[in-house]
């Protein structure tokens, strides 16, 4: 080979190499860098997120890149940032999402072509994040209390361990036979355990008819007449039926035969944590009154509205919401999937209790998570006046006094 062809050669082998490189490094620096925040941090989860989730979503969308970013529930880190105009492309939010108000995108045109997908998940769940008639968040996981009880506790007790109380008035007679004291009178096991935490009031208002604020956010209902019966029912339940205890001990530690509780306690993992043996654990539907409900509060993802990257956000929240992105997190971590069709899949198919959750997840209800002002309403007002009621043994007037003061604070708030 002549000299000068073999020089002309070796320019035109670098220009191409030079030329392949550079076009890698253009393809690489033009894929787009999708910042995800996590709120739950638990390590199962964000291991799970980090080590299957984002590989699994880069390999269906080489053309993105995610930076994953731990933050928390609390709503400051986001909004700071949000006002500084560096507001991560997608967030996860828990109950709180009047919190974000401003900062969310209405997600109505995306989810136009994924109906099959939303039908997918418990009505209530979706209602709660539906604002002003836009759906502004997918939930990734659900909070729920369903009513659990032990079933080796009713067995002993002479009840069918198979047939928990349907009613008010079954979970009264029930917790009558459950119940146990000591020589001295204190109370040693409750029949049924609840407490002045909003979740646990909560059971009884929904089913009573009521819920904490009127439908258009304005007005404080919790001590209106279903609200009146609630709390009765839980006062009787401490101190005229009194099969229910604050000091008593809770279920976990065998001091309670029943109560709202998370699905949590399904979880075969739970009977090392407990001592209590796995098939000793029973669900039950929510008690029908006068409406047949539980609380459920999703935690979600939504995107946020000044994101450059819309399209590619909603394709971030369509796979970790899908169906087979749930169930591998669920399966993972043991966080209940928001997905009703998880039934059909195991660990889920192969327990009739999870049945039994998701059938009342299907009717369960939200809390009034759409104000902005419901987080300091049950810790001011709502929580502190179940106190009075169910631990102080004050008069059941000073419910409808708490609602007073309430409303006349979320007066001051709304400027009225």
């Amino acid at each position: 080979m002549p000299q000068a062809y073999g020089r002309g050669y070796r320019s035109l082998v670098m220009l191409v190499l030079i030329i392949a490189v550079v076009g890698v490094a253009c393809s690489a620096s033009a894929r787009t860098t999708l910042q995800v925040y996590l709120a739950e941090t638990t390590g199962p989860y964000v291991n799970h997120i980090k080590e299957i989730t984002i590989p699994a979503f880069e390999a269906r969308y080489p053309d993105i890149k995610v930076e994953l970013q731990l933050g928390n529930w609390g709503v400051e880190t986001v909004s700071v940032r949000y006002a500084g105009g560096a507001a991560p492309d997608v967030i996860q939010l828990g109950s709180g999402i009047a919190s974000y108000e401003g900062m969310l995108l209405n997600l109505n045109p995306f989810t136009e072509g994924w109906r099959r997908d939303l039908n997918d998940f418990p009505p209530g769940a979706i209602e709660a994040v539906t604002v002003n008639g836009e759906i502004q968040a997918i939930p990734f996981a659900l909070t729920t209390r369903t009513l659990t009880y032990r079933k080796d506790f009713f067995s002993q007790s002479g009840l069918d361990p198979e047939r928990p109380p349907t009613t008010w008035d079954e979970l009264v007679a029930c917790g009558k036979r459950l119940v146990r004291f000591d020589p001295d009178g204190s109370m040693t096991r409750q029949g049924f355990r609840t407490s002045n935490h909003y979740h646990d009031f909560a059971a009884f208002l929904f089913q009573a008819g009521g819920n904490y604020m009127s439908d258009d956010l304005k007005t404080i209902t919790f001590a209106d007449d279903a609200g009146m019966e609630a709390a009765a029912f839980m006062n009787d339940l401490f101190h005229v039926i009194r099969i229910t205890d604050k000091d008593a001990g809770d279920f976990k530690k065998g001091g309670a035969a029943m109560e709202y509780l998370s699905p949590s306690y399904i979880s075969p993992e739970y009977e090392s944590q407990t001592g209590i043996p796995n098939e000793d654990i029973g669900v039950a539907m929510p008690l029908k009154h006068k409406r047949q409900s539980q609380i459920l509060l999703p935690n979600s993802w939504a995107i946020i509205n000044t994101t450059s990257y819309p399209d590619e956000a909603w394709n971030w929240v369509t796979f970790a919401s899908s169906l087979e992105s749930v169930i591998g997190i669920g399966r993972a971590t043991g966080i209940a999937p928001p997905r009703r069709s998880v039934i059909n899949y195991p660990p889920w198919s192969t327990d009739v209790r999870w049945k039994t959750t998701y059938e009342a997840i299907s009717i369960a209800m939200s809390c009034p998570i759409k104000s902005p002002h419901f987080p300091d309403i049950r810790k001011t007002f709502v929580q502190p006046g179940l106190s009075r009621i169910l631990y102080d043994q004050e008069p059941l007037s000073v419910w409808k006094d708490v609602q007073r003061q309430a409303q006349v604070w979320l007066d001051g708030k709304l400027g009225r």
